[in-house]
């Protein structure tokens, strides 16, 4: 079903992103009895590895046929379908990490004419990948975005804090608590607050870690944020 739909050029772009998009883990959490963080998290990671590892030919065909020039830009229907289905797409390769997919994910977040959903897309997908190759081009893209987008503008600085919180890199907790030390983060600021904080509740792995240091994590910023905006 994955490989028609990735080869059928009838549908609407859109249309088909969004049918080849897995349900999120809170919805696939939501449908089970009892949930299980960890199971879920693997199954979630080992079915996309194993579409790609089935289909990366067809993924990145479709990759590359949905690529737009950066000038002129267009906003149109087509346009838009053409990014949502590349770059989920490359969401998917991203699940593999391996040198050529890195190198993927991070010339189009390098590059200086790409929209911003492409820019966020490229970072968003090179954050949870692991491996020397993984690690590296990570840290570059995140570095990039930072100094080109995020820095002195709270919204896009708050895209990168969410970015970062719900990673599913082994690092996650030590980043989290390196962003709260940020000069550019505040827990006074509620709209960076919740960027930072609500991502990482939201990370499946992390947040539900079987030692509880997710919980553990949480319950001191509410605490601390209780003495500066008590409820």
């Amino acid at each position: 079903a994955v490989r028609r739909n990735l080869a059928d050029a009838a549908t609407d772009r859109s249309l088909k992103a969004y049918a080849l998009s897995l349900p999120s883990m809170g919805t696939l959490a939501e449908e089970m009895a009892v949930i299980d963080p960890e199971a879920l998290v693997k199954a979630y990671h080992l079915t996309q590895r194993g579409l790609v590892l089935a289909l990366r030919a067809d993924f990145e065909a479709v990759y590359a046929a949905n690529a737009l020039p950066s000038v002129p830009f267009r906003a149109d229907r087509e346009a838009i379908g053409m990014r949502r289905l590349k770059n989920t797409c490359l969401g998917y390769l991203a699940a593999i990490s391996d040198d050529a997919v890195c190198a993927m994910c991070l010339k189009q977040a390098r590059d200086e004419g790409a929209c911003m959903t492409d820019v966020l897309a490229a970072t968003a997908s090179l954050a949870s990948c692991d491996g020397a190759a993984g690690a590296a081009a990570k840290e570059e893209a995140l570095a990039l975005f930072y100094s080109r987008h995020a820095k002195g503008n709270d919204l896009l600085f708050g895209k990168w804090l969410m970015i970062q919180g719900g990673v599913d890199s082994p690092d996650c907790l030590e980043r989290v608590n390196a962003l709260l030390a940020h000069p550019d983060f505040s827990l006074k600021n509620p709209n960076k607050s919740r960027a930072l904080i609500g991502s990482f509740a939201g990370n499946m792995r992390h947040f539900h870690a079987a030692d509880g240091s997710g919980y553990r994590w949480l319950a001191d910023r509410i605490l601390e944020v209780e003495k500066i905006n008590p409820q």
